[in-house]
């Protein structure tokens, strides 16, 4: 059985859960590292990495049940911003979902959350390194100094390591930051970051 199913109508139940679980499963939208896990502790089994092109369906998943469940965490990602509570995830799933009781409120939030550092990447890549040819994603002030207050420290080494990776200069980054998260954190963040120097 699959974390994905669909309702009769043929929409995704949005991460139904796993009666399976503890089962080393490929991650297929991993994109570096290790990608196998099971599905509620996380912890990791055997198995190197490889790149991947994109989020990929599972097997035995329907491809557009897939990405119609992505697009429904993106939706819940913009909706909601700095506005993470399980009220509010709870009411999403509620408004989204046919059958809300299946679906795993805990990794549903967590795939908001990771949505939210992917539009943080995208957001802040555009201000520091974006080209007149890249489509750019963009956002209000309120919004970044939000998300950014949302952080923590781990969080934002992971944001600040991923932009590097995109081709950002630490020196650029470490500006950008600089200015946004208080001097008493940075150092925390610096030595979160270093740690993921070693991931990729």
């Amino acid at each position: 059985m699959t974390i994905f199913s669909l309702d009769p109508d043929g929409m995704p139940v949005l991460l139904a859960d796993v009666p399976s679980a503890g089962v080393s499963r490929v991650a297929a939208g991993q994109q570096s590292g290790n990608p196998r896990h099971d599905v509620h502790s996380g912890k990791f089994g055997q198995g190197g990495g490889g790149k991947k092109s994109g989020a990929q369906p599972p097997a035995n998943v329907d491809p557009v049940a897939f990405y119609r469940m992505l697009d429904a965490v993106r939706q819940a990602a913009r909706e909601f911003q700095g506005e993470l509570t399980p009220a509010n995830i709870e009411t999403f799933i509620r408004d989204h979902a046919s059958n809300p009781q299946a679906v795993n409120l805990q990794q549903f939030t967590q795939l908001i959350h990771e949505q939210h550092l992917a539009d943080l990447v995208d957001i802040i890549d555009g201000q520091t390194r974006g080209g007149q040819k890249t489509i750019k994603l963009t956002a209000p002030r309120a919004y970044l100094k939000q998300q950014i207050q949302s952080l923590n420290d781990a969080d934002v080494a992971q944001v600040a390591h991923r932009l590097e990776q995109r081709g950002n200069s630490p020196r650029a980054i470490d500006k950008w930051f600089g200015r946004r998260i208080p001097s008493d954190r940075q150092l925390s963040v610096r030595q979160h970051k270093a740690a993921l120097k070693g991931t990729t």
